[in-house]
C-alpha cells in the first residue's frame, strides 16, 4: 500500500479530497477556449495553457513553441481593477480576457443568458468555480452593496435609512467597541456578515460618520 505524506501532498499543488480516512486524487479538467481552439485550453482550477505549436518564420525555418502555462495578470487600473486577466494571441493579435468570465463561460451553465459573473464571497481573486455565478446587472450591484464592496453616495439615505444597508446605528457603536477590544476588521465583518472593507471604512469614518462615537 502506498503511503502518502500529507505535508508533501499539500505542497505538491495536486488536487485531492480527504474523506473516511482516504485520500482521493482529483483530476484537473481542461477544455478548449472558444474561438481559440487548438491554441489555448482552460481548466476548472483557473489554469490556462498555450498548446504546443509549430510555425514557419519569415526565413522559412520551422519554430516550435512548447506548451506552457500562461501567467495571470492583475488588473491594477481601469474599469476592471482588482481582477485577474489573461492575454490570448491569435493571428498576431493579442486580446485581454477577464479570467473569471472565461471560467464561467466554459464551466458554468448560463441558460438564461445572464450578463454578469459574480464572485459570491466578494473576493475578486477567488476564481474557484463554486465561488462564481451568473447574475443580472442589478443582482451584481446589490451584491456589491451587501458585501460593502461599493459604498452608496452620502446624502439623504444615510445609514440604516438606505435600502442597501445591512447595518444599523447600534451596530456601528458595537463595532467600535469591538475594535477597541482589538478585534480585526475581518473578525468583525464575519460577525455582521459584511466584508472587512466595510469595517475599515467605518473605522476611518468614511462610512457611517453621522453616528457619534463617545
Amino acid at each position: 500500500m502506498l503511503k502518502v505524506n500529507l505535508l508533501d501532498l499539500l505542497c505538491s499543488g495536486l488536487r485531492f479530497s480527504i474523506g473516511d480516512g482516504e485520500i482521493e486524487m482529483l483530476t484537473e479538467i481542461f477544455v478548449p477556449i472558444v474561438e481559440y481552439e487548438g491554441l489555448y485550453v482552460i481548466s476548472d482550477t483557473s489554469n490556462v495553457k498555450r498548446l504546443e505549436k509549430m510555425i514557419i518564420d519569415s526565413s522559412g525555418r520551422q519554430r516550435i513553441f512548447q506548451e506552457m502555462f500562461l501567467k495571470k495578470e492583475y488588473n491594477d487600473c481601469g474599469k476592471y481593477v482588482g481582477y485577474y486577466r489573461i492575454n490570448l494571441t491569435k493571428n498576431g493579435k493579442q486580446s485581454h480576457f477577464l479570467l473569471h468570465r472565461l471560467l464561467a463561460l466554459h464551466f458554468i451553465s448560463n441558460l438564461d443568458n445572464l450578463p454578469c459573473v459574480n464572485h459570491k464571497d466578494g473576493n475578486k481573486l477567488n476564481n474557484a468555480i463554486n465561488n462564481l455565478e451568473w447574475c443580472t446587472y442589478s443582482e451584481n450591484e446589490k451584491h456589491a452593496y451587501d458585501l460593502g464592496l461599493k459604498i452608496p453616495p452620502l446624502g439623504i439615505n444615510q445609514g440604516s435609512k438606505s435600502g442597501n444597508s445591512k447595518l444599523t446605528e447600534p451596530d456601528i457603536l458595537l463595532i467600535f467597541d469591538m475594535l477597541k477590544k482589538g478585534m480585526t476588521n475581518k473578525e468583525i465583518g464575519l460577525e455582521f456578515g459584511v466584508h472587512r472593507s466595510v469595517i475599515s471604512a467605518i473605522n476611518t469614518r468614511k462610512r457611517w460618520s453621522h453616528v457619534k462615537i463617545n
